[in-house]
């Protein structure tokens, strides 16, 4: 378990390599277990998963998996219930991650879905589909319906970056490339999420509240911005919830996607994007095992205001503790008066989390290689 140390924060080792290999990893779980799903209720193999499997185990190790397309997959490998409509939902969902990841070259299928496809951030509804594609381009068309275009637009890590034909300014760029989706919120409709807030527009004004943010962590925190570029793929925004309050939000279940809040200013927003996407770590990781013991109490948060599990406990402790180091960052840019009120707020909150991790009763060895070097960075700035 100590190599899950390097995702306790930046500062701990090659977190890239390891996330590569968990991204990775989960991709080709998930097309076993949907092959092995297809075979155990008698549905004919479909020859294109095989090829997707083997095909994954002859390439490198990336993040590039770490995306929507995949992870939704996992709604349907969850139903309990198993029917043709599931399987042929699976296998067309399978096919697409594969094609927009760059493991394959062309992508024909012709099949009849139950539910909507997750394609470049965007929704595809059920219905008899038609779905054609290359390396650079792919057409989906629904019967009745105009056929939908999708393009690669660039290169990210040598991986493909897709966007809907059309919605290409709809992008933070970073090093001058398209680089993070951003979308509106119909994601959460597929998996009946609930938003912390209503949803909000897709304008130039929201991309550049992103792209401003970026810009500011590269010049007083690289080793964050790296941190957030290494799962960030895409960003719904959400409506600010008062002047005086900031909302996000993510999902284990949302591979590299997270809600910020606009209008927000770069330091807000900055402090939202290192606090979502250390939980993208932290759901990473979740699906190795647990990060506490069969025996763990639940304890009291601060933020929901009553007891809750040990594990969500530690998942604020994680984000809060790397915004507070954040904040140091901010400190040393000469930022405190921006951010004085948002670091006492959460100086506050973990005041209480601390408690319960650092005793570190019912953590398990997990839980432990996320807790102890955060604990020690903290001690190391005085937080």
């Amino acid at each position: 378990m100590d190599i899950f140390k390097t995702l306790s924060n930046p500062f701990e080792g090659d977190y890239a390599a390891v996330t590569a290999e968990l991204a990775t990893n989960q991709f080709r779980v998930f097309c076993r277990r949907v092959a092995r799903l297809a075979e155990q209720h008698g549905f004919s193999a479909d020859p294109r998963l095989a090829d997707i499997s083997q095909r994954l185990a002859k390439r490198r190790a990336t993040t590039a998996y770490w995306i929507s397309e995949v992870s939704v997959i996992f709604k349907g490998l969850s139903k309990q219930a198993f029917t043709e409509g599931d399987w042929n939902w699976l296998r067309a969902q399978v096919v697409i991650a594969a094609h927009v990841t760059g493991v394959t070259p062309q992508v024909e299928l012709d099949v009849e879905t139950n539910a909507p496809l997750v394609v470049a951030g965007q929704l595809i509804p059920a219905g008899r589909l038609s779905i054609r594609g290359d390396a650079s381009q792919m057409t989906i068309q629904s019967e009745g319906a105009a056929p939908r275009s999708f393009s690669v637009i660039a290169q990210r890590n040598g991986s493909p970056v897709w966007a809907e034909v059309g919605k290409e300014s709809s992008f933070v760029k970073v090093d001058g490339q398209p680089a993070l989706r951003v979308v509106n919120t119909d994601w959460h409709a597929s998996f009946q999420d609930e938003l912390s807030q209503p949803s909000a527009e897709v304008t130039p004004e929201v991309v550049a509240q992103f792209e401003e943010a970026l810009e500011l962590m590269g010049r007083g925190m690289p080793e964050y911005r790296a941190w957030v570029l290494g799962l960030l793929k895409e960003i719904s925004p959400i409506r600010r919830p008062d002047w005086n309050m900031i909302a996000s939000g993510s999902s284990p279940h949302r591979f590299g996607g997270i809600d910020l809040c606009v209008p927000a200013t770069p330091t807000e927003t900055a402090e939202m994007m290192v606090h979502e996407c250390t939980h993208q770590y932290f759901h990473m990781a979740s699906w190795l095992g647990s990060f506490v013991t069969a025996d763990a109490k639940p304890h009291y948060s601060p933020l929901k205001k009553c007891e809750r599990p040990l594990d969500r406990i530690l998942i604020g402790y994680h984000a809060f503790g790397n915004a507070l180091i954040a904040f140091e960052k901010f400190r040393e840019m000469g930022l405190q008066k921006e951010t004085a009120s948002r670091r006492s707020t959460i100086a506050a909150y973990m005041e209480q989390l601390r408690v319960p991790i650092e005793t570190e009763v019912g953590l398990s060895e997990l839980g432990l290689a996320f807790s102890r070097p955060l604990r020690a960075r903290l001690t190391t700035i005085g937080a």
